[in-house]
């Protein structure tokens, strides 16, 4: 089981379901939508779902770039220390493809759906090129 430490958290009015906690979570027109991981795409994250919630609905959401780890859902196997990036469905992974990164997996995962504890990286893509 992951851990997480605890840091700032606000609420966010969602502009879209969210049914799984500890997916990812970025703002459009003030709204929280699930990232989408596409390069195109605006993948500005904002913060992780510590909870789940429908349209209309508030909900707590860690923010990212803070002194703090969270959990976060994953779409396929990560190693341990390796890069976590915005991937559909508000999902992690340790593929780069939308540059948008989330944190270093404190954890390993073996599967689709497993939750890992990511360490927040400050300054997010500045490293990346």
């Amino acid at each position: 089981m992951s851990n997480q430490v605890n840091g700032p958290c606000v609420s966010v009015v969602l502009g879209e379901a969210v049914t799984a906690s500890f997916t990812l979570i970025k703002l459009v027109s003030g709204v929280g939508t699930l990232t989408t991981g596409v390069a195109s795409e605006d993948n500005a994250l904002f913060g992780i779902a510590q909870e789940t919630g429908g349209i209309g609905d508030s909900i707590l959401v860690r923010v990212v770039n803070c002194a703090a780890t969270s959990k976060v859902k994953v779409a396929g196997a990560i190693t341990k220390g390796a890069g976590v990036f915005t991937a559909a469905s508000g999902l992690g992974s340790a593929t780069a493809t939308s540059l948008t990164r989330v944190g270093i997996a404190l954890d390993a995962a073996t599967a689709a759906n497993d939750v890992i504890e990511v360490a927040h990286v400050a300054g997010g893509n500045d490293d990346l090129t």
